[in-house]
């Protein structure tokens, strides 16, 4: 569901709240296959999602204060 968010800030705290979510989410599909090109996808999005974009919108919050 898409909210609508009453200025960045709002939005980007709903984000930080999405990527740690998604960590959990990328946790339970790599116990679900031992495929190792599956493997390398979710580990690289994973990867992408907590290194990359968490603290990205991590960083939003504080500015946007």
């Amino acid at each position: 569901m898409v909210r609508p968010f009453s200025n960045i800030r709002d939005a980007c705290v709903a984000a930080v709240e999405a990527e740690i979510a998604n960590a959990a989410l990328y946790e339970r599909l790599l116990a679900s296959t031992e495929r190792s090109d599956i493997l390398t996808v979710f580990r690289n999005l994973r990867d992408a999602s907590q290194e990359r974009h968490l603290p990205a919108f991590r960083r939003c919050t504080e500015r946007r204060r």
